[in-house]
């Protein structure tokens, strides 16, 4: 019986995640940040690991009406019940027919799910390898800091901003804003 990618995936990102600590302490002054690189919309982007409490593969969301468009529906993780928001809607694509096989979980007192279709990898960066981005449409504020790994740039999801607009409900407003979904 062959693995999945999905359970190949988390295999991985588990051995990753393990082998961080197990490595040696990063020497004063080369700080390093670990980040996910996901895919959002077909789209490079990092989310900074310290920023969610989980990542969870394959989860359902089970789907409720809401006027917010961003809203999925419910998931169910280890016992609650989390709103799951569309990351790709978040970030001001329009709402597409991805397979959304990812949720990264964030938020303390009110926890949510990001959901997302790929996950590629888990990697480490030093913190000059961050730049900020200059002119950017008003969505690109939630990625408006870039990291460079070899030859590739990728937007950083800023999910503190993130999970202040959810809970704050101004997402809507973003989305109405957004660019990318323009014609």
């Amino acid at each position: 019986m062959s693995e999945t990618p999905l359970v190949k995936d988390v295999a991985e990102l588990r051995l990753a995640f393990d082998q961080s600590f197990a490595n040696p302490p990063a020497q004063a002054g080369a700080a390093t940040v670990n980040l996910l690189s996901i895919r959002v919309a077909g789209e490079p982007y990092a989310i900074r690991v310290d920023e969610i409490s989980q990542l969870i593969a394959g989860g359902r969301i089970t789907p409720v009406p809401s006027p917010t468009p961003s809203l999925l529906g419910i998931a169910g993780i280890k016992g609650r019940f989390i709103a799951a928001y569309s990351l790709a809607m978040l970030l001001g694509y329009p709402r597409g027919g991805e397979n959304l096989k990812w949720l990264a979980v964030c938020g303390k007192k009110q926890a949510f799910g990001l959901a997302f279709a790929e996950f590629e990898h888990l990697f480490q960066v030093a913190s000059s390898a961050f730049s900020i981005q200059a002119d950017e449409p008003q969505a690109m504020k939630l990625a408006s800091v870039v990291v460079g790994i070899g030859t590739e740039s990728r937007p950083v999801i800023n999910i503190p901003m993130l999970v202040h607009q959810i809970i704050s409900g101004t997402e809507r407003e973003l989305m109405t804003t957004s660019s990318k979904g323009a014609s």
